[in-house]
C-alpha cells in the first residue's frame, strides 16, 4: 500500500491523509513460457476485514519468462474506515487474467506499508552488503594475483638478452656475415617493440578491468553502507578489512604499472638504440 504521487510511494504516517491511496503490484512470470496477461483481481483489507477490490486492466500484454512488471495503481474501490486504514492495510493481488484462464498466483502481501517497508529495505541492503563484501574481496585477490605486467617485462628482458648476444656475434663475425647479423640484431629489436605493445596491452586490460572492478566493488559497498546509515540500520557483514585490503590492491595495482611502464620503455629504448648501433657498426667495419 502507499501513495500516488506521480509513482508510487509507500504508506508512512506523513501520507496517509493525502487523499490518494494506491497499490503496488509487483508481478512476475515464474514460468518457463510467456504469458498473455489482460487484467488482474485485486483485494485490498485492513483492520481484518475486506475494505474494497479492484480489477485493473493491464494489457493483453505477454510477459516473457522470469520477466517482472512493477507499476502503482490507483484504489478505485475503497472504504477508509479511519486515519490508519491505509498504513494497516494488506494488498494482495487474489487472481490475473491471461489468455487461458484466470491463475491464481503466490501471493506475498504487503503488510502494513510503512514498517513493512523499512524492514524490506533494511534486510535487501545487508543482503547487497554482504553479496558487495564477497565481490569486493574476490576481485581484490585476482588482482593482486595477476602476474601479466612482470610476465611480459620478462619476455622483454629475454628478448633484450637474446638481440645482446647477437650484437656480440655482429662484433665478431666476418664482413660477409656482418650485414645479416645486423639485421638479427634489428629484429630482436623488433621482437622488444612487440613486447612493449603487449605490455602496454595488458596494462589497458588491467584497468579496464580487474582494477575497475574493485574500484566498482569498493563503490558498491560505500553505496551499501550510506544506504543502511540512511536506514538507521547497523552493518550485519564487516566490511572494514575488505575494504581496505581493495585499497591496498589498488595501490599495488598501481605500482605495478608505474614499475611496469618504466621497465618496459628503458629496455624498448635500449633495444632499439642497439639495432641501430649494430647496423652502424656493420656498416662502418666492412665499408669498402
Amino acid at each position: 500500500m502507499g501513495e500516488d504521487s506521480g509513482g508510487f510511494a509507500p504508506v508512512t504516517q506523513q501520507n496517509i491523509s493525502d487523499g490518494d491511496p494506491a497499490y503496488q503490484v509487483v508481478l512476475n512470470n515464474g514460468t518457463s513460457s510467456p504469458v498473455t496477461v489482460s487484467g488482474l483481481s485485486v483485494t485490498v483489507m485492513a483492520f481484518g476485514g475486506t475494505i474494497g477490490d479492484d480489477n485493473p486492466s493491464v494489457g493483453p500484454a505477454l510477459m516473457e519468462p522470469g520477466e517482472t512488471w512493477n507499476f502503482p495503481v490507483d484504489i478505485t474501490q475503497g472504504t477508509e474506515v479511519s486515519d490508519n486504514t491505509y498504513l494497516n492495510s494488506t494488498c494482495a493481488v487474489t487472481s490475473v487474467t491471461t489468455a487461458t484462464g484466470p491463475v491464481t498466483p503466490a501471493v506475498v502481501p504487503m503488510q502494513n506499508g510503512e514498517q513493512n517497508t523499512h524492514d524490506q529495505d533494511v534486510q535487501h541492503a545487508q543482503q547487497s552488503l554482504a553479496q558487495d563484501v564477497t565481490a569486493l574481496e574476490n576481485d581484490s585477490t585476482t588482482l593482486n594475483d595477476d602476474k601479466s605486467l612482470s610476465g611480459a617485462v620478462s619476455s622483454m628482458q629475454t628478448d633484450y638478452v637474446q638481440e645482446q648476444q647477437e650484437w656480440q656475434t655482429v662484433q665478431s663475425d666476418s664482413c660477409d656475415s656482418m650485414g645479416g647479423d645486423a639485421d638479427t640484431v634489428g629484429g630482436d629489436a623488433d621482437s622488444v617493440g612487440g613486447d612493449l605493445d603487449t605490455l602496454q596491452g595488458d596494462v589497458s586490460y588491467l584497468k579496464s578491468g580487474e582494477i575497475q572492478a574493485v574500484q566498482t566493488g569498493l563503490s558498491n559497498v560505500q553505496n551499501d553502507l550510506s544506504t543502511l546509515q540512511g536506514l538507521g540500520a547497523a552493518p550485519a557483514t564487516n566490511s572494514s578489512t575488505v575494504i581496505a585490503a581493495g585499497k591496498e590492491a589498488l595501490a599495488s595495482a598501481q605500482s605495478a604499472i608505474n614499475w611496469a611502464d618504466g621497465q618496459g620503455n628503458t629496455i624498448n629504448s635500449e633495444a632499439q638504440q642497439l639495432a641501430t648501433t649494430a647496423t652502424n657498426y656493420a656498416n662502418s667495419h666492412c665499408d669498402s
